[in-house]
């Protein structure tokens, strides 16, 4: 009669037995399990209780950086289809420089954000949605509208004034172009001599992205990561400035030794929290403090995704599992410190965004109260408010950017991406001002559902 176990196809294979084997055939089994005879045993024991062993598979060939393993590029032999061979030319705008946008000059041209700027971008980060038209581009660039030229004019007028008095907050529906107007008044700043600080998404602090741990010296959830990172960019960034600073107390430690004497350079409280990111909260906000109060230099403090400050609870959860205020969190609690009238810079400007895409973080009651936005359905008194949100509101300023491109603009926006190939079809005026009417003059509409579609139409 047949048995399934007098197959010798199905039996398990016979293990390596080492008290019956030769010498040579311990060596050799020794030498495929890698040289550890210690591993060959056990590993042998597990074969023999009916256990199969994981064959693991060493990676080969592919780079290895933090657990993510990158292709190779493809050879330039695999690209054979003729529309490969026609070499792209990247394209080369005119910086921008102050004198243009204080005359007008530069209204409804390219200009690039300069190499200053573009190093400050770089080590900041910017907006996911401005990332991907970066990488789409030959070259970063951006249109100057009319918005830009009167953010130039609120920029030159805060230089000499408290941040106080220039407190903006650009609003608008999605794809008007808000995040590039913040780079470019960034990018103007830095040319005039400011400070610059930039957070180019808030969302990333209330999201629950980063650790944090509770601090009773501030009452506040610390978030040293971030933290110290963003020291590392302000470094980074304005270094030459911040070495012409100095410290205008001494910098204490627990015990009140003196770990950093007044007068030292502000380039050395900086270092203390990029080496040690425990100390990175506290750094900061003593960072923060110092900048106020110096009138050497314009402070300018940029902020994107500026209604997510304003949520009424974030993802972070304290130990009892419930939500944390962003007003609890160090460095949310920081920023709207600064935005609000609570504290302030003696020379500069506070210049945030809210982002009108971002549905995870829509903009609360109180800000548009603040601001004087529509709400999307009707309130009265009764509707619950939180106070500490609506104090953190008042009196900022709703710097509305234009739902439409002009015409010039949308022409400027239009000959940019024609001249970088985007086009695939022949360019004409009967294209323009179709996708431009198909848009509603929408600037991201126009680009991206308008011109880059032109191969679909």
């Amino acid at each position: 009669m047949f048995s399934i176990f007098a197959s010798s196809s199905l039996r398990p294979a016979p293990a390596v037995n080492l008290l019956s084997t030769s010498k040579e055939q311990v060596r050799n089994a020794v030498k495929k399990a890698g040289g550890n005879k210690q591993a060959l045993a056990s590993k042998t024991k597990l074969q023999q209780k009916g256990f199969r062993m994981k064959k693991t598979y060493e990676e080969k060939g592919k780079e290895k950086h933090d657990g993510v393993f990158y292709m190779q590029p493809m050879p330039s032999g695999r690209f054979k289809d003729p529309i490969f061979d026609k070499q792209r030319t990247v394209q080369e705008f005119p910086s921008i420089r102050p004198e243009e946008l204080t005359e007008n000059l530069a209204l409804g041209t390219t200009r690039s954000f300069g190499p200053t700027a573009t190093t400050a971008l770089k080590a900041y980060g910017v907006p996911r949605n401005v990332l991907v038209d970066f990488r789409v581009l030959s070259a970063p660039g951006a249109v100057v509208r009319d918005a830009t030229l009167r953010l130039a004019d609120r920029l030159d007028k805060a230089a000499s004034s408290s941040s106080q008095s220039t407190r903006l907050v650009l609003t608008g529906s999605g794809g008007t172009g808000k995040s590039y107007l913040l780079l470019q008044s960034l990018a103007y700043a830095q040319s005039t001599g400011y400070i610059v600080l930039y957070v180019p998404r808030a969302s990333k602090l209330v999201d629950s992205s980063t650790p944090y741990s509770y601090d009773p010296r501030t009452w506040t959830y610390a978030q040293p990561k971030y933290s110290h990172q963003l020291l590392h960019r302000l470094l980074t960034v304005n270094e030459t400035s911040l070495r012409k600073l100095q410290l205008s107390q001494d910098l204490l430690a627990d015990d009140g030794s003196v770990r950093l004497a007044k007068g030292s350079p502000l380039t050395d409280l900086i270092d203390f929290g990029v080496r040690d990111p425990a100390m990175a909260p506290s750094i900061l906000a003593r960072v923060f403090q110092e900048l106020a109060e110096q009138t050497q230099f314009p402070v300018m403090l940029a902020i994107d995704d500026f209604q997510s400050l304003f949520c009424h609870s974030t993802l972070y959860r304290n130990p009892k599992y419930e939500s944390i205020k962003p007003y609890h969190l160090s460095l949310p609690r920081l920023l709207l410190d600064y935005a609000s009238k609570d504290k302030s810079f003696k020379r500069g400007a506070v210049i945030a965004a809210v982002s009108g895409s971002n549905t995870n973080w829509p903009v609360t009651l109180e800000l548009q109260e603040a601001l004087g936005l529509s709400t999307p359905r009707p309130v009265n008194e009764y509707v619950k408010r939180s106070t500490d949100l609506a104090h953190f509101a008042e009196g900022l300023e709703n710097f509305a950017v234009p739902e439409q491109l002009t015409v010039d603009e949308a022409a400027a926006m239009y000959e940019l991406w024609s001249k970088d190939d985007a086009l695939h079809t022949g360019s004409n005026d009967e294209l323009f001002l179709s996708k431009l009417a198909e848009a509603s003059g929408n600037a991201r509409k126009f680009v991206w559902e308008g011109l880059l579609q032109t191969l679909a139409t």
